[in-house]
């Protein structure tokens, strides 16, 4: 996937966001997904989000990262 190295960014990225567990969890917008999101997001995880409805998942990270203060990702 990378012809010798990883660019820069991308190693930056990743270092700061392999710090801690990460979780990815799909069907994030609603229901047990997002009840997940939570628990885990409580347990010091950071999250990978995805799901169906964008708006919905990018308001439930903002609303983790701020509350638990972990990372998370949407796609």
């Amino acid at each position: 996937f990378f012809s010798v190295h990883p660019p820069k960014s991308f190693t930056y990225f990743c270092c700061r966001f392999m710090k801690r567990k990460v979780a990815f969890i799909t069907g994030a917008s609603a229901g047990i997904g997002e009840a997940c999101s939570r628990i885990l997001a409580e347990n010091n995880y950071n999250l990978v989000l995805c799901g169906r409805r964008e708006e919905r998942l990018n308001t439930l990270k903002i609303e983790l990262e701020e509350q638990y203060k972990v990372e998370c990702r949407v796609l």
